[in-house]
This record gives C-alpha cells, structure tokens and sequence, in this order.
C-alpha cells in the first residue's frame, strides 16, 4: 500500500456504511422532522404535522391510556433542551439523562433509569439487567448466519 494507517473498528464500520449502506431519508420524513423542529405545538396539543392525513394531538395518549414519557439531555449539543422539552406538559414521565441525544440509546444500562427501565416498569416486570443483556446476546446469536 502507498501508505499504512491503524483504523479503529468504529472508523472502519463508518466507512462501510458511508460507502455502501447509506440510504438517503425520502423528501417526506425531512419535511415532517423540519416541521417539528420549525413549528411549535399549539396550546391544546397539536402537532405540526399529519401521518396518514390526521391531525396529530398529544392528549389522544391520555385518552387513550398510553404513558408518554421525554428523555432529555440538558448538555446535548444537537437537539437544546427547550426543543426536546416542548411537549412535556402532556408527558407523564420526564427524565434528564447525561450525556448527548444518542448516548441513552448507544449506551442502555448506564446509571440512570432511562426508557428501556421505564417501560419494563411499566410492564410489571422485574429489571434484571444481566438477564435483560443474555437475552439479547441470545437473540443476537440466534440470528447470526
């Protein structure tokens, strides 16, 4: 080779998908996500946008009996708290994790309750996270070709 570098995993696995399996968002899902950073939800709940022609309001989960919770993180440098706060008079749990907006999902057992253990909760199931983290190391081995 012309010039030999150590590349990490992480760099490595990047390259692959920038390279190969990248698969650009349709025009659609952009315009919906510019929406709803762009355009507040009114007073009585309703978002910016429609899905499947209706109009979109946050109280449908109260009356539906759904639990609606926000994850945020006060430090992250991509999504501010306000924005990632702006429907939280309808939540019924409201949770600061550290860290950025990805890390909850990249990182899942960290200290803080987050929303994997806030839905096995509600669920009425016992967490136990090395039972949890075997099942999915079970799972991910049963589909390895």
């Amino acid at each position: 080779p012309f010039f030999s570098v150590l590349v990490s995993p992480t760099a490595a696995a990047l390259n692959v998908w920038l390279r190969d399996g990248r698969v650009d968002i349709p025009m659609a899902i952009t315009n919906i996500s510019f929406q709803s950073y762009n355009t507040p939800i009114t007073s009585d709940g309703t978002l910016p946008v429609r899905l499947f022609g209706r109009t979109l309001n946050l109280n449908r989960f109260r009356e539906k009996g759904c639990t609606y919770a926000v994850f945020y993180a006060p430090d992250d440098d991509l999504v501010e708290p306000e924005v990632a706060l702006a429907g939280q008079q309808w939540a019924t749990h409201v949770e600061a994790l550290s860290g950025g907006h990805v890390k909850k999902a990249t990182s899942p057992f960290q200290k803080e309750k987050g929303p994997e253990r806030l839905h096995l909760g509600l669920a009425h199931t016992p967490v136990d996270i090395s039972l949890l983290s075997q099942s999915l190391l079970h799972y991910r081995e049963s589909y390895v070709v």
